[in-house]
């Protein structure tokens, strides 16, 4: 603009100066001139031209300084505009993009700027139009009843900065904000107050959220204060950061006032091994210390102490995430106690035990002797040795007599040896045993009675089953028990087999497999407890003690093997003896 300012300037003086210039020398200055000079001598026209173009010359010269000059100025107060425009829009950016808002007041304290987004968000903005009023009538607040109001006042009155005032209000929502506000008090050239400029932020969001997680950390600490556990937490430095309800119950009668944040584990525990509080292994308090400090410092780790007053405590240890520890700790008198009640229980039921069998294994000579001699007798008598019996029926009821003493006698001699092993009284005496031959005489043993049950005997036998180093009587009545178990519960027609080979780990199998009433998977660890008897139909036909089995698998474990029992009902049952390798002889 100023440019077409100059060149308007331009073409119009100078054309006039020109019209000017030519009218006096070509016309006034002869009419004019000769009346003021005496001497007047007229000129030629080329000096008159000359004088034209010097005097536009000139004009011209005159005009250009004052154009430049107004140029230049013009220059520097469109860029001093320019700059105060992109001043004034870097501060509106600024104000619109920053989460603060700006405000402005007079020397009478009251607003006469709040910035555009203060006003213009409306679950944030104050209450009402705060231009015009103070902050405290903005805001609701009377200075004289609210003592935080009546300081700030002060303050602005006293033209002091300040800064995170902090206030909540409600919105138009009836909805409480939470504002924090600073400001600079403005003065002008001769020091004069001329207002305040500050900004303000709603810290609502955050103020939410430090309630909220206040909220959740009481909850939190409430929770672990009602639990049976004390708990402690360490930082990687081994100073105390927390501890519940029940660790400061236990801790604060040992040692009074010193369960506090920031003690360190081993402080707190020399004052607890100087209350005597707790059991030591021995005198030495610093080996007691050196011990539980290795303990606690090398997580996880478990630690049980007894207390003076004979309670127990259990004590875990864990390791945080930042490197701290993490301490749990629990009564376990309770515990203790039923440990205690249990294993003096258990002592008495094992000293009852050996003492029963102690007594029977001492009793073998006085039961046997008297049987004896009353089998033998009624043998005697059974055969007529010393003269015929007159009356037939002596002899029945004699014959009688026997049977049942064989019978109690076995029964005697099953209760016996099972009393035996469980004293530790019972030795094996070893010798070479033909395991073929030793089937074979058993099934002799028992053939009357296979005959008399209406069973079949099936042998699998291999032939090259090497000799085997056993007490061959444990053995052979290892086998007539299994093999009098197969035809006790076999009904009429049924099959036994007897088998014996050594399996792929070089352990001797000898095996009894019947097809009769069989038993059921429940009933298998009855069967196998000692004077344990499982409840059938065949069963409760034929007397027993329920010693069979356990005597069988007792025998079998006195010879480093075991007993394996399988069976299904009504499909029979399997019964295995197995003998470790190394007895046997040649393999």
């Amino acid at each position: 603009m100023w440019a077409r300012t100059a060149l308007a300037v331009y073409g119009l003086a100078l054309p006039i100066v020109f019209l000017l210039a030519v009218t006096w020398e070509f016309v006034f200055e002869d009419i004019i001139e000769p009346l003021l000079i005496d001497d007047y001598r007229l000129e030629s026209s080329v000096d008159r031209w000359e004088s034209v173009f010097v005097v536009i010359a000139l004009v011209a010269l005159a005009l250009i300084a004052p154009t430049i000059a107004l140029a230049r100025g013009r220059a520097l107060h469109e860029t001093a505009e320019q700059a105060l425009r992109d001043s004034e829009e870097r501060f509106r950016d600024f104000v619109e993009v920053s989460s603060d808002w700006v405000w402005e007041m007079d020397e009478t304290l009251r607003f006469t700027y709040v910035s555009y987004d203060a006003e213009g968000e409306v679950d944030k903005a104050l209450p009402r139009d705060a231009v015009g009023l103070t902050r405290w009538e903005a805001t609701g607040y009377d200075p004289e009843t609210d003592e935080d109001w009546r300081q700030h006042k002060e303050l602005l009155e006293a033209h002091e900065p300040f800064r995170n005032f902090r206030f909540s209000m409600r919105n138009n929502s009836g909805e409480e904000r939470f504002r924090r506000v600073s400001g600079k008090p403005i003065f002008d050239s001769e020091g004069t107050f001329r207002g305040y400029r500050g900004t303000s932020t709603d810290e609502t969001e955050e103020v939410m959220t430090r309630r909220q997680a206040r909220q959740a950390e009481r909850r939190f600490l409430e929770a672990i204060d009602n639990v049976p556990d004390w708990l402690a937490l360490w930082d990687a430095d081994d100073r105390l950061v927390f501890s519940n309800r029940q660790y400061l119950d236990v801790i604060e009668p040992i040692a009074p006032g010193r369960l506090k944040p920031g003690i360190t584990f081993e402080e707190l525990l020399h004052h607890v091994s100087a209350s005597g509080e707790f059991d030591r292994e021995s005198d030495d308090r610093e080996a007691f210390i050196a011990k539980r400090l290795r303990q606690h410092r090398n997580p996880p780790s478990f630690a049980t102490m007894r207390r003076a007053d004979g309670s127990w405590l259990q004590i875990s240890e864990l390791a945080s995430a930042d490197g701290g520890t993490v301490m749990i700790g629990s009564d376990i008198s309770a515990r203790k106690h039923a440990e205690a009640d249990l294993r003096a229980a258990k002592e008495g039921a094992e000293y009852a035990d050996r003492a029963k069998s102690e007594f029977l294994a001492n009793m073998s000579h006085e039961l046997r002797t008297p049987l004896n001699a009353i089998i033998g007798f009624a043998q005697m008598i059974t055969h007529q040795v010393f003269g015929p019996v007159e009356e037939p029926r002596y002899v029945d009821y004699i014959d009688s007599i026997h049977q049942s003493g064989e019978h109690l006698l076995a029964l005697i001699n099953d209760v016996l040896d099972i009393s035996k092993i469980e004293a530790g009284r019972a030795d094996l005496d070893e010798s070479e045993v033909d395991v073929a031959q030793l089937i074979e005489d058993c099934l002799q043993l028992v053939s009357v009675r296979l005959t008399e049950g209406g069973l079949s005997v099936q042998r699998e036998i291999d032939s090259s089953l090497p000799l085997c180093r056993a007490d061959a009587r444990m053995l052979k009545q290892m086998l007539l028990n299994l093999l009098s178990n197969a035809v006790k519960f076999t009904d009429v027609g049924g099959l036994v087999t007897v088998s014996a080979a050594l399996g792929q780990d070089g352990w001797l199998a000898i095996r009894v497999t019947d097809n009769g009433i069989g038993i059921a998977e429940s009933d298998l660890p009855t069967a196998l407890a000692t004077f344990g008897q499982v409840d059938s139909v065949l069963s409760r036909q034929h007397q027993g003690t329920g010693l069979g089995l356990p005597l069988v698998r007792s025998l079998a474990e006195l010879h480093g093997g075991s007993l394996e029992l399988e069976s299904r009902p009504g499909v029979g049952t399997e019964a295995t003896i197995r003998l470790p390798s190394e007895r046997q002889i040649g393999v």
